[in-house]
């Protein structure tokens, strides 16, 4: 139900599947935010994708990501990347589902952070990433197998 109202999944063709290890998952996250730790997560194989389009510049690929996961600004700077590693042996619950195109600023933007820059706000309010890419919705995260790549 928390999935469904936030409105940021293809429903269709979503699924709940168990991520078997071994098995690396990444997060964008954002370091003033301090929020390494939470439930969207993607594959190594978006991560590759996105290297390989951004030529191997960390803040070009951080953008592609963005872009592709459809994380909205107001949900932190997205200026490191954290990876999860589960062990041969690990299982975990999951949803499995496309991202939908999602505002680069919600309407709640600046009630959320009053401090945006206000042409910031106007030039991207009504731009929008462009999601259609997999994430993974993980109910549990285990910290401890949670580190920073970048």
């Amino acid at each position: 139900m928390d999935l469904e109202s936030k409105n940021s999944l293809r429903q269709r063709r979503a699924k709940a599947i168990v991520l078997d290890g071994p098995l690396a998952l990444y997060r964008l996250w954002s370091n003033k935010d301090q929020n390494r730790i939470g439930p969207w997560w993607f594959a190594a194989s978006l991560l590759q994708q996105a290297r390989q389009e951004a030529n191997g510049d960390r803040g070009t690929t951080i953008s592609w990501l963005r872009d592709r996961l459809a994380i909205s600004f107001d949900f932190g700077a997205c200026d490191r990347l954290a990876v999860m590693n589960l062990g041969p042996s690990s299982a975990l619950p999951a949803i499995a589902a496309w991202g939908l195109p999602m505002p680069q600023y919600t309407a709640k933007s600046l009630q959320t952070d009053p401090d945006i820059p206000l042409p910031d706000y106007f030039a991207k309010r009504r731009l929008v990433f462009q999601g259609q890419k997999t994430q993974y919705f993980l109910p549990f995260v285990p910290a401890t197998r949670v580190a920073d790549y970048w």
